[in-house]
């Protein structure tokens, strides 16, 4: 018992599968954020249906991230230097309190440059068309025919053995 809190056995195991579920995902995030070209992907989503300007947004944001990290960085430096300190020698409290004061100035510097891509975008034209061409549209491969072709027998065999299986989780008390 911890405070006015019970912890048991099941509590610590949903929470690692928790953390273990999140743990699985970032990795597979940051490789397809990082291995994917957005206006690839924007085109791809496009040919799939989905509107342009949903799909350019796609585009724009995977363009993003990385701007966001390196001013991230560039923030904290100057931070630093201004005597902030987000190493463990200062308690979490305070690393959470120096955090903020990287935070702020990059929620600014975001929406500074939100504003000038949307200008930008205004004085384009973007959205004055139902449609739009692709840049870098790519052709289907045979290896792309392919993983559609196995995808659909991949997800039958999944709803097979969810059907076929006595119990929604593994639950081991």
């Amino acid at each position: 018992m911890v405070g006015s809190y019970t912890i048991t056995l099941e509590a610590l195991f949903y929470l690692l599968a928790v953390t273990l579920k999140y743990f699985s995902m970032f990795p597979v995030a940051l490789v397809f954020v990082f291995t994917t070209h957005p206006t690839e992907f924007s085109a791809s989503l496009n040919r799939l249906g989905v509107p342009y300007k949903i799909a350019y947004a796609f585009s724009l944001t995977l363009r993003y991230l990385p701007e966001v990290k390196s001013n991230f960085i560039n923030i904290m430096h100057a931070q630093e230097v201004r005597g902030v300190d987000l190493s463990k020698n200062v308690s979490l409290l305070s690393r959470v309190k120096n955090l903020s004061k990287i935070l702020g100035p990059l929620i600014f510097s975001s929406l500074d440059r939100a504003d000038t891509i949307s200008n930008a975008m205004m004085l384009r034209g973007f959205g004055r068309y139902n449609s739009r061409t692709w840049y870098s549209k790519r052709p289907m491969t045979q290896l792309d025919y392919g993983i559609v072709a196995l995808a659909p027998f991949i997800l039958s065999v999944l709803i097979f053995l969810k059907v076929q299986s006595q119990s929604l989780f593994w639950y081991p008390f």
